[in-house]
């Protein structure tokens, strides 16, 4: 058994893969949790699936693909004309591509904008109005899956244009307006209620751990259920600063990308540097180090726990020039990333093949985690 890989590897199974060395670059990976694609720049899908005897790069049967995300099982995809599919590998391991053709008023399903994947719940931007279905995380259908996509309701007179889902504590959604201010879809409330920020926002973020992240022009606040994770306090309702914490790494600001997983929060800075922070359990931070050691954690040699604050990690420079971070809070538990000559590179945890790498855990490995 190896442990989660925490080195940057470049991704060895897709160039040694032929299927996929003849098609177009990878311009963008859907992340989630047990389910990895890769978009190319011709709009195609791939994924590792099970052919024959072996796992290879596989293409996803749906065309014209322009963005995707990741979920816990599936990934989300968006095509050229705005129709949604949701892709995922059926159990003999054929890959599909399920298209949402109509809401929960039986119109089309077309015109979409942006997608999104939130745990076994799907989200989608259309017209700077946000739709959910699936799993009913926000408790807004008594607790049922929500078969069809619902319009949620948007803050009065706002336009979101963007969304992070957030997936431990208490289920939530941080929305970004055009206008800068910042929104939250809270469980069991209809109307979003808004962040108390003073200053427009320029990006927003979120640690799975329920800590939001917005930036403003002077800024870099946060706070949340677990706000330890970025130097802020546990159940904080009001923002505080971080942003010297950033600085003192030698993050420069205003940032070019602000992501966060279910334990880390990464910055691309206005330099094209990367910076880590947050919890290192399963090396995501991507300094080489996590925490625990596998082979040494108490218990049998494969024990793990889901406890929080295991091995904090302050701002943390990742060495390298980078651009186009991708991951998810969906419990994603990795990363990709492009170098500045468009390699792609991976770390984090090596669940179900999701590194791209050609390696995984080992069947035993992937029933008890890490």
């Amino acid at each position: 058994m190896k442990s989660p890989r925490i080195v940057f590897a470049i991704l060895l199974i897709l160039a040694a893969c032929s299927v996929l060395a003849q098609e177009k670059e990878i311009i963008s990976v859907g992340t989630g949790e047990y389910f990895t694609t890769y978009l190319t720049s011709d709009k195609k899908l791939f994924a590792t699936a099970f052919t024959g005897n072996r796992y290879a790069i596989s293409k996803v049967p749906v065309n014209g693909v322009i963005d995707v995300d990741g979920a816990q099982y599936t990934n989300i995809a968006l095509d050229t004309a705005g129709r949604v599919y949701i892709t995922g590998i059926h159990k003999n391991g054929v890959l599909y591509a399920k298209q949402v053709k109509e809401d929960d008023a039986g119109n089309l399903f077309e015109a979409n904008e942006k997608v999104y994947g939130w745990y076994q719940a799907y989200l989608t931007l259309k017209k700077g109005e946000l739709w959910m279905w699936g799993q009913d995380l926000l408790m807004i259908n008594k607790g049922v899956d929500i078969p069809a996509p619902r319009k949620l309701q948007s803050p009065k007179g706002k336009l979101i244009k963007k969304i992070v889902p957030m997936t431990s504590g208490e289920h939530s959604l941080l929305a970004l307006a055009t206008d800068g201010s910042v929104w939250i879809y809270k469980k069991g409330k209809s109307i979003p209620v808004k962040a108390p920020i003073v200053q427009p926002a320029r990006d927003i973020a979120g640690v799975g751990a329920a800590c939001y992240v917005v930036e403003t022009a002077n800024d870099l606040l946060a706070w949340g259920y677990l706000g330890s994770y970025l130097g802020a306090a546990d159940l904080g309702t009001t923002p505080v600063s971080i942003k010297k914490l950033w600085l003192q790494a030698g993050c420069k600001f205003p940032s070019k990308e602000l992501v966060g997983n279910y334990n880390t929060l990464h910055i691309i800075d206005a330099n094209n540097n990367m910076f880590g922070a947050g919890e290192n359990v399963m090396g995501e931070i991507g300094n080489g180090k996590q925490y625990p050691n596998w082979a040494a954690y108490p218990g049998s040699p494969f024990a793990w726990n889901w406890q929080h604050r295991q091995m904090l990690t302050k701002p943390v420079q990742i060495p390298g020039k980078f651009k186009n971070l991708r991951t998810g809070n969906t419990i994603t538990f990795y990363f990709f990333v492009q170098d500045m000559g468009d390699n792609w590179y991976s770390w984090g945890r090596n669940k179900a093949r999701c590194l791209g790498n050609g390696l995984t855990l080992s069947v035993k490995d992937e029933s008890t985690y890490p």
